[in-house]
This record gives C-alpha cells, sequence and structure tokens, in this order.
C-alpha cells in the first residue's frame, strides 16, 4: 500500500554567501517565501545530521516543495547544486 506524503513546506534558496546576497535574502527572499506559507532554508543553515556535504545538499534539494537560485554573479558552488537537484 502506497502511502500519501503531505507536500513540504520548505523552501530552499540557493544564492552565493556574500553579504550583499544575505541581505537580500534576509530583507526580500524571506518575507516573501513566508508570505505564501512556506518556510525558507539556505544549504548553509542546514543541521548536518553527521552526514557528509553533498548528501545534506540531496536531501535538502529532495525534501524542497520550492526551489529558488540566483544565478547573479554565476557562482559556480550555486551552479552546481542546481545540477544536483536535476
Amino acid at each position: 500500500m502506497d502511502t500519501i506524503r503531505e507536500p513540504s513546506s520548505k523552501c530552499l534558496v540557493l544564492l552565493p554567501l556574500d553579504a550583499e546576497y544575505i541581505d537580500l535574502y534576509m530583507s526580500e527572499i524571506v518575507p516573501a517565501i513566508e508570505m505564501v506559507g512556506l518556510q525558507s532554508m539556505r544549504l548553509d543553515e542546514l543541521p548536518s545530521a553527521g552526514l557528509p556535504l553533498v548528501s545534506s545538499i540531496w536531501q535538502a534539494i529532495k525534501n524542497a516543495r520550492v526551489i529558488i537560485a540566483d544565478l547573479t554573479g554565476k557562482n559556480p558552488n550555486v551552479f552546481r547544486s542546481i545540477y544536483s537537484s536535476l
């Protein structure tokens, strides 16, 4: 018997970790995400739970209902995370 899984309320935000982007995240992105009833999270905010980093990233991507990626500046880490979600 298949079980019905509740949709996640998580919104994973992929962006560079520079101060400029963190300010944008806190002032604009988080309020917009919360306005639609989702919970925002960044990869650097994930609890590791003893998992390797790649496993933690994959788990966060898999559990997210929505993924938002800021591709400004062509940050390789953001592109790598997007590629992992495909």
